[in-house]
């Protein structure tokens, strides 16, 4: 069974993310579509309720038109520090093989801006000011971490493989041909499976055998399998924005957003053998996806009273061009196994010790449209005491799609899976504010809700945001600060097989971000 060298991939993403395990194109759909809502650390202080809030730079994203609330210049920058936990159940059904903990901390700027203020008294009859803004929002954190451990009693990744391979002739590793998924090719290169007309005469060569394990027949013994998944990078979004106040009653604004991506996931995958011909395998898998893109977003806020202002904000899709690379390496440990090349001639052999494969660096380029985002909110006034604020956001995940940019590649079976998997959900965003003196006090939560569309075993979860913070204000600078308290519960399937015998990983990730918004108006 010769090695190959060199293997073209199209469309393969194997990695896995903070949010869900992204195993496809359709995950990774969701992955970059569910953002969050960026800003200062004022606006995240109250749950990021902000669509009918103005006189914060965070409505550059939201809804431009709470620009038209300044009255005056303004500089910003927002310093981030974020502690991420997780702790990851190893199951197989009903029982539990381990539990264990992981975590990670990252330091970020997520947030700078500058908006500029001129006021039109005395020009308009209707137009008093209009405010032109710049802000980089971070608007997606990919930072996270977990690992699990645990002695399988009823399968090996190796059974994965063969499922796989069922069909497929080896013939056709070739640059020209039909390919198998990349850790199935590189099984295959380790001598972890091999087609029967190895071991048989007249054997299928679209059937498949493996000396390794394919338990609960396993001549190996049990399998402990281990892994550990990384994730870093993030969503960035840069803001170009206007927005005017009409009479103070009326607000209109408008926005460009240029977006930046940047996702890298590193994998480690291993299982040792009690006993038998194969001692260990090990998969490593790195995935990088990096691109660019652009939306739109319109938006008004309406105050018909005093103590009383509702937003509406629209945006488009973010239309992005992005790119993926994917490198997979297998290793295996051998007890100087005698493997036959020939089920006749028993000379034709040889004896497997430490074996290795690696795919060539696989590189894809295509487009993604995030779905359309409709925010509408209220904001309860309570004279110079303070205020409370709601929004309600919809989005139709099932709507994200994909186009590839090169010829004779479809994603029409990934937009169908997508529009399959996903659905509407409303997004709730509520909080409020404080004023004593100086002082600023503030507390908020947010739910973006799991837009999973199966009824159960749904391997996504909700994610839960509480926050609190405060501030303090003077005429020429301004400090805020806030606590944000993330959870969420997903899960993970480490490799498809039917029936229960698959184990899964069930992961509680918290997340703790402190976070600074300092302001200088001028």
């Amino acid at each position: 069974m010769a090695k190959k060298n060199q293997l073209w991939l199209t469309g393969i993403f194997m990695c896995f993310a903070m949010q869900l395990s992204a195993q496809s194109y359709v995950e990774s759909a969701l992955l970059f579509s569910r953002t969050k809502i960026g800003g200062s650390a004022r606006a995240q202080g109250m749950g990021g309720a902000q669509t009918s809030l103005g006189g914060d730079y965070s409505a550059a994203f939201s809804n431009p038109a709470g620009l038209g609330f300044f009255n005056r210049n303004e500089f910003t920058v927002s310093p981030s520090l974020t502690f991420a936990n997780s702790s990851s159940n190893f199951l197989l059904g009903d029982s539990l093989l381990s539990n264990r903990p992981d975590s990670q901390s990252t330091f970020t700027l997520p947030g700078i801006s500058v908006v500029f203020h001129k006021d039109f008294t005395g020009e308009s009859n209707s137009i008093i000011n209009g405010n032109f803004a710049i802000s980089l929002n971070r608007i997606n954190d990919f930072n996270s971490a977990f690992n699990y451990e645990g002695k399988n009693l009823y399968s090996s990744i190796i059974n994965a493989f063969i499922n796989t391979a069922i069909g497929e002739n080896t013939s056709q590793f070739n640059p020209n041909g039909d390919q198998f998924l990349t850790p199935t090719w590189l099984a295959f290169n380790n001598y972890l499976i091999g087609d029967s007309s190895l071991v048989k005469s007249n054997g299928n060569p679209t059937a498949y055998f493996t000396y390794g394990t394919k338990l609960p027949n396993s001549r190996n013994g049990l399998p402990t399998q281990k892994e550990r998944v990384q994730t870093s990078g993030g969503q960035n979004q840069v803001t170009i924005a206007y927005g005017a106040n009409i009479q103070d009653k009326l607000f209109l604004g408008a926005s460009l957003g240029l977006t930046s991506l940047r996702f890298s996931s590193r994998k480690s995958y291993k299982e040792t053998f009690d006993s038998g011909p194969l001692e260990s395998l090990q998969l490593d898998e790195s995935l990088d996806v990096t691109g660019s893109g652009f939306n739109l977003t319109v938006g008004t806020i309406y105050k018909p009273i005093d103590f009383f202002q509702v937003g509406l904000s629209i945006a488009t899709p973010t239309f992005y061009s992005l790119s993926d690379t994917y490198i997979g390496d297998m290793q295996t440990r051998w007890k100087n196994f005698k493997y036959s090349l020939d089920p006749v001639d028993v000379t034709k052999f040889i004896n497997l010790n430490n074996e290795s494969s690696t795919t060539d660096e696989i590189a894809t380029t295509y487009t993604l449209s995030t779905p359309w985002r409709l925010s509408v909110g209220a904001t309860f006034l309570f004279e110079k005491k303070g205020f409370f604020s709601i929004d309600v956001e919809n989005i139709n995940y099932g709507s994200a799609s994909y186009s590839s940019t090169t010829d004779g590649v479809s994603f029409d079976g990934d937009n169908s899976k997508i529009k399959n998997a996903y659905k509407s959900v409303l997004a709730i965003r509520t909080g409020g504010e404080y004023r004593y003196k100086n002082y600023r006090f503030r507390a908020g939560y947010s739910l973006q809700p799991d837009p999973s569309t199966a009824t159960k075993n749904s391997l996504l979860g909700d994610v839960n945001v509480l926050s609190f913070g405060g501030g303090y204000r003077k005429p020429k600078f301004y400090v805020d600060m806030a606590l944000l308290f993330t959870d969420t519960n997903t899960s993970y399937r480490p490799y498809p097989i039917g029936g229960n015998r698959a184990p899964i990983v069930r992961s509680s990730f918290s997340t703790t971000q402190v976070m600074f918004t300092v302001g200088f108006p001028f």
